[in-house]
């Protein structure tokens, strides 16, 4: 993923990610930021999905890959593929 201001690039698994979400911001120019998902790329991996599940996960079962590892990982990737940062506002988190 890459920051939405200085467009460098942040780790999925970067310790500035891992913090909680009022305190999250870019290693390199220190603007806070959020994750989002963006829905037009989720609809368009999950096309793509029911495409190839419809054609794959007959193969995949005579192989004695079972359905729900198939459709698990597929949804995992949809999620991971589809999560960008936006810059997050400056609120008071709740206490």
């Amino acid at each position: 993923m890459k920051c939405p201001e200085c467009s460098k690039s942040i780790g999925i698994f970067s310790p500035a990610l891992r913090r909680p979400v009022h305190e999250r911001q870019c290693p390199h120019c220190q603007i806070p930021v959020r994750l989002t998902m963006d829905l037009k790329t989720a609809a368009v991996l999950l096309i793509l999905y029911g495409i190839a599940a419809y054609l794959l996960l007959p193969v995949l079962t005579t192989w004695g890959v079972p359905r729900a590892v198939a459709t698990v990982s597929a949804t995992v990737l949809i999620s991971a593929f589809s999560m960008r940062l936006v810059r997050r506002s400056l609120e008071v988190p709740p206490s």
